[in-house]
């Protein structure tokens, strides 16, 4: 993270969408291994349902709290603003260590 001139932190140019694309890629790569092939079927419909029960909520949901709490940290920042220091520092703990599972594969 740099300052800019105004003294505003800002995200480097290395925080843009293709590092994000490939660490979600990643996480559906290492569970699709876990599944026997012999398994797989109706797999396309599982994504289908997720999709609309699961990936497009959140979507909505982070963009929402995006523009009601505009600045950088995510899930710590808004944590933080609602809930205090302490719940802040355990979503953003809880959320670093979730993310260190994908990583050590």
């Amino acid at each position: 993270m740099s300052q800019s001139a105004d003294n505003q932190p800002h995200l480097n140019a290395s925080s843009t969408l293709r590092p994000c694309v490939a660490v979600c890629r990643r996480g559906i790569q290492s569970q699709r291994g876990s599944v026997n092939r012999g398994q797989r079927r109706g797999n396309g419909l599982a994504w289908i349902i997720s999709l609309l029960l699961f990936f497009w909520p959140q979507g909505i949901a982070v963009i929402e709290l995006a523009h009601r709490y505009p600045g950088e940290g995510g899930v710590y920042l808004w944590a933080k603003e609602v809930f205090g220091d302490f719940h802040g520092f355990l979503s953003g703990w809880c959320y670093w260590t979730n993310n260190m599972l994908y990583v050590r594969r």
